[in-house]
């Protein structure tokens, strides 16, 4: 039902009257898209296949002292046979609560392809560490060419390289209670680790732990909070 004339008068009487500084304290941000190469360290050459995952985490409080809210946002993408990727951009999107905000140094960025090291970069923090509410949020890394090393060395050894990978990517679904589905933004990651960890089960490679047994560790939770079936998305990882 539209509302009558004099109900939509007095909320424009009531929008009008908040303070415009007001405005300013709820934190709605936006993101730009994040377009960029991933290539061989050495040869130069594109890497196709590899995967690029980008995080937008918001906290609060001061720059001495901010404390995590959560992660507003998780965009990724596979790079073409150019090693071209493209995140899309998103917002407006809340911060979370009221006086939310984003560090200078989102979005972080980890870029993962087999037998490479795994790369991880983020903007770089100014002096005001804190981006102000009703920013369009920019990447350092859009229009750059990232490197990646090839990784020398036996399975063992790669396993060790890549575990804090998969416990950042771990930590990522784990410590969301603010959208605990967070995990579904996040399939290529998932399948890429789910598939190298495969690999180093077969060679007996123990250090590395995919972040997909917190998802099986935790599946009765994740559906009693409405994320779905987690076998079903499992099941879609290989795709």
């Amino acid at each position: 039902m539209k509302p009558s004339l004099s109900t939509a008068l007095l909320l424009a009487a009531i929008v009008v009257s908040i303070p415009q500084h007001a405005f300013a304290l709820v934190g709605f941000y936006w993101a730009q898209s994040v377009d960029g190469t991933v290539v061989d360290a050495e040869t130069k050459l594109p890497i196709a296949g590899a995967t690029v995952l980008a995080h937008w985490a918001a906290v609060e409080g001061v720059p001495e002292g901010s404390s995590l809210i959560g992660q507003i946002a998780v965009v990724e993408a596979r790079t073409d046979e150019s090693g071209r990727f493209h995140l899309v951009g998103w917002g407006p999107r809340f911060s979370g609560r009221p006086w939310g905000k984003f560090r200078e140094d989102a979005p972080g960025i980890f870029v993962f392809s087999p037998s490479y090291k795994y790369w991880r970069g983020s903007n770089e923090l100014g002096a005001n560490d804190l981006i102000a509410p009703w920013t369009s949020l920019k990447s350092d890394w859009n229009q750059k060419t990232i490197e990646l090393q090839r990784f020398y060395g036996n399975a063992f050894r790669y396993a060790e390289h890549l575990q804090p990978l998969g416990e950042k990517i771990q930590d990522l679904i784990r410590y969301e209670p603010r959208a605990p589905c967070i995990w579904k933004q996040m399939p290529l990651m998932l399948g890429a680790l789910e598939r190298q960890w495969k690999e180093f089960q077969q060679q007996k490679a123990w250090a590395f732990h995919s972040p997909v047994g917190e998802l099986i560790a935790n599946q009765a939770s994740y559906e009693k909070k409405g994320c779905g079936s987690v076998d079903a998305f499992l099941g879609q990882l290989d795709k």
